[in-house]
C-alpha cells in the first residue's frame, strides 16, 4: 500500500467485492513486511505482520489490570470466530470430517488398547478358567459347570491353543473386532445425499464419529471391552441394525450378502445367550415389514430366507465344536433350563422385566444408562420422522420392532452392567438416525455439523468422567491396573503355590475365578464357583445333568482352599446353602488366621493332615 497525506484518517475504496484501505508513509509496515493478518476486534479490524499474529495476546497479558481469564476468553472468541469462518466455506466439510474421524479413530484405539488389561470380573475370568480346564481333557457343561452360551467360551478356548494360559489380555482382540465391524456396519447403513455431505463417504465417516465417540467414551464404564455375553451381543444385534434393519427403514435395498451376514450375526448372538433371539427375530421382522412395504412381501420372504440361510452357516462350526468339547444335555439344562425357569424365579424377573430400564436415573450409578437410553431415543424418532418424510408407512410401522429389540437386549431391564448390549445398540442407531436425519435437512454450512459433534463427544465424556464403573461400581480413576494373571509376589497366592505343587488343584469359593489365574493351579471341581444359584438347581435336576460338589472335594482333596466369607446364617453363605461343604471344611481344614477372614479379605484354609507337626 502506498501512502497519503492524511496520517490518521484514511478512505476505504470498493472495488470488485473488495476493500483497499491506504496507510500513510508514518503508518505503512516496515519494508520488510510483505504480508499482514487482519484480526476481527468487534467493529474494528487490526492489522499485524503475518510472523507476529500472537504478539496482540501475549501484549495483552503484560498490561496493567488484564488478567489471564480475560486474555483465555478473548483468545476463545477468536478461535470460534476463526472456526465458524473456517466452517461457512463449502470445502470445510471433508476436512472437518477428516480430522474428527481421525480423533475420534486415536481416542477408540486409545481405549480398545487400555481396555485389555483394564478391571477383571468373575463372569468374564470364569470363561479363561473353564478354557483351561477344556485344555486338560474336561467337557463343557458336562464336568464343568457353565450356564452362559458356548460363544464365549469358544472364544477363550481358541485364545488359550494361539497364546498359553497365561495371559488372556488377547481373548478380548475378539470384542474389540466385533466392536469395529459394528461401527463399519452402521456407517454402511447410511448412504444419502446432502448439501454438505454428498453422496458418497461423508455420510458414513459422520455416522462412525457419532456412533465411536460416546462407544470410545463408555468402553469402560459398562463392561464393553469384555468377553461376557452381554458385550457380544450388543455387537452382533448391533451388526443386524446396521446390515438389515437401518437400510431397510431408510428405502434401501439390502444386498444379499448383507441378509446371510445378519443371520450369521444373529446365531452368533444366540450363541452367546439364547435371549438374544429374541431381538434378534424382532431385527428380522423389522426389516421385513419395510422391505414388505416398499418391494412387496415376496421380496421380503427372500430376505428371511437368506438371513435363516446365514444363521444356519453359523451353527455349522459350532455343532462339531459342541459335539467334542461339550455336553448337550448339560447344554439345555444350565443354559437353556436352569436360566429360564431357576434364576428368573430366584430373582423376580419376568416377561415384562424389560421396561424396567425406562427407569432413568442421573445418579453416578444410572447415569451412563440413562444417557444412552436417551441418545436410543433420539435415534429411533430420528428414524421415523425421516420414514414419515418418505411417505413410507411401513417403515414407520417397522420402527416399533427395532424398539423393542433394543429394549429385550436388555431382557432384566437392569441400569447395571447387564445393559451394555442395549447400550451400544442405543449409541449405534443414534449415531444412524442423526445422520439419516440431516440427510433430509439442507444446511447452509458445516457449523451446526460440528457443534453436534463436539457435544456428544464431550456430553459423553463427561458421562463417562462422572459415573461409577460397572459391575464393581468403582471410580473410574481407579479402573487401569493389571489385575488379570498371576500374582507371583502376593502374599496369599505366594502362599497357594508353596503348599500347592503344580498339577495339583485348588478351591476358590463361593465366586472368585480369578483366583486360579493369580494362583496357576487348576480348579478341584468343575463347580469352580457355587452360588446359591446352582444349589437351587442341583435341588432338581433335569436331564440328568449335575456334578456332586461335595463328591468332587472328597475325591480331589485339595490342599487348601480359599472361602471369601460371608455373614453366618445369610442367604450367600456357603455353609448355609450347602450344609455338605461346611461339614467337609470343619472336619478336614484348619483355618489360617494370618490370611483374611474377614467379609472384605478371603480366608485361607488349610488341609489338616498337610500341617506341620506341632
Amino acid at each position: 500500500m502506498t501512502g497519503s497525506t492524511l496520517p490518521d484518517l484514511t478512505d476505504i475504496s470498493r472495488d470488485d467485492g473488495g476493500q483497499t484501505v491506504r496507510l500513510s508513509g508514518d503508518l505503512g509496515f516496515p519494508d520488510g513486511v510483505c504480508r499482514v493478518r487482519i484480526l476481527r476486534d468487534g467493529p474494528r479490524r487490526v492489522l499485524v505482520p503475518a510472523e507476529h499474529g500472537w504478539d496482540r495476546w501475549y501484549d495483552r497479558a503484560t498490561q496493567p489490570g488484564t488478567t489471564r481469564l480475560g486474555v483465555a476468553r478473548e483468545l476463545a472468541i477468536a478461535g470460534i470466530a476463526a472456526l465458524r469462518r473456517f466452517a461457512a466455506r463449502p470445502e470445510a466439510a471433508p476436512v472437518l470430517l477428516v480430522v474428527l474421524f481421525a480423533l475420534v479413530g486415536a481416542m477408540f484405539a486409545f481405549r480398545a488398547w487400555a481396555g485389555l488389561t483394564t478391571l477383571e470380573f468373575g463372569d468374564e475370568t470364569e470363561k479363561y478358567v473353564a478354557a483351561q480346564m477344556m485344555r486338560r481333557g474336561h467337557t463343557l457343561y458336562g464336568d464343568i459347570y457353565a450356564n452362559h452360551g458356548p460363544l464365549a467360551y469358544l472364544i477363550a478356548w481358541g485364545e488359550t491353543f494361539l497364546f498359553g494360559v497365561r495371559d488372556f489380555s488377547r481373548a478380548r482382540l475378539a470384542v474389540v473386532l466385533l466392536a469395529v465391524v459394528a461401527i463399519a456396519a452402521m456407517m454402511g447403513a447410511t448412504r444419502m445425499a446432502h448439501e454438505d455431505l454428498r453422496q458418497g463417504w461423508r455420510p458414513r465417516v459422520l455416522t462412525g464419529v457419532l456412533f465411536a465417540a460416546p462407544l470410545s467414551a463408555l468402553w469402560f464404564v459398562h463392561p464393553m471391552h469384555m468377553l461376557i455375553y452381554h458385550a457380544l451381543d450388543g455387537y452382533l444385534i448391533t451388526i443386524m441394525l446396521g446390515l438389515l434393519v437401518v437400510p431397510s427403514i431408510l428405502g434401501r435395498n439390502v444386498a444379499r450378502w448383507a441378509c446371510v451376514a445378519s443371520g450369521v450375526a444373529g446365531m452368533g448372538a444366540f450363541l452367546a445367550a439364547y435371549p438374544a433371539a429374541v431381538p434378534a427375530t424382532l431385527c428380522v421382522m423389522a426389516a421385513a415389514i419395510a422391505v414388505g412395504g416398499k418391494q412387496g412381501w415376496r421380496e421380503a420372504w427372500r430376505m428371511v430366507r437368506l438371513v435363516a440361510a446365514g444363521a444356519a452357516i453359523a451353527a455349522v462350526p459350532m455343532v462339531p465344536w459342541l459335539s467334542l468339547h461339550a455336553s448337550w444335555k448339560g447344554y439345555l439344562a444350565y443354559h437353556f433350563y436352569l436360566n429360564q425357569v431357576v434364576y428368573s424365579r430366584m430373582f423376580g424377573f419376568g416377561a415384562l422385566s424389560f421396561l424396567h430400564a425406562l427407569d432413568l436415573s442421573a445418579a453416578p450409578s444410572g447415569r451412563a444408562h440413562a444417557y444412552a437410553i436417551m441418545l436410543g431415543g433420539l435415534g429411533l424418532a430420528a428414524l421415523a420422522a425421516v420414514a414419515a418424510w418418505r411417505r413410507a408407512w411401513a417403515a414407520m410401522l417397522a420402527v416399533l420392532p427395532a424398539c423393542g429389540a433394543v429394549l429385550m437386549l436388555n431382557f432384566k431391564g437392569s441400569p447395571d452392567f447387564p445393559d451394555a448390549a442395549q447400550m451400544i445398540a442405543c449409541l449405534a442407531l443414534f449415531a444412524a438416525g442423526t445422520v439419516a436425519l440431516l440427510s433430509r435437512i439442507k444446511l447452509r454450512s458445516t457449523a451446526p455439523l460440528l457443534v453436534l459433534v463436539l457435544g456428544v463427544i464431550v456430553s459423553a465424556e463427561l458421562v463417562a468422567r462422572t459415573s461409577l464403573m460397572s459391575p464393581y461400581a468403582t471410580p473410574r480413576s481407579q479402573a487401569f491396573q493389571r489385575i488379570i494373571g498371576p500374582l507371583p509376589n502376593d502374599p496369599l497366592f505366594a502362599e497357594l503355590r508353596r503348599l500347592i505343587p503344580p498339577g495339583e488343584t485348588l478351591l476358590a469359593m463361593p465366586f472368585w475365578p480369578v483366583a486360579y489365574i493369580n494362583a496357576e493351579r487348576l480348579p478341584a471341581s468343575g463347580q469352580y464357583y457355587y452360588i446359591p444359584l446352582q444349589a437351587e438347581y442341583d435341588r432338581a435336576p433335569v436331564l440328568g445333568a449335575s456334578l456332586d460338589f461335595c463328591g468332587d472335594i472328597l475325591r480331589n482333596r485339595p490342599r487348601a482352599m480359599i472361602i471369601l466369607s460371608a455373614r453366618p446364617g445369610s442367604p450367600g453363605d456357603l455353609l448355609t446353602y450347602k450344609p455338605c461343604f461346611g461339614e467337609i471344611l470343619n472336619r478336614d481344614y484348619v483355618a489360617r488366621p494370618e490370611f483374611g477372614g474377614s467379609e472384605a479379605q478371603p480366608t485361607l484354609w488349610q488341609r489338616r493332615d498337610t500341617l506341620p507337626a506341632p
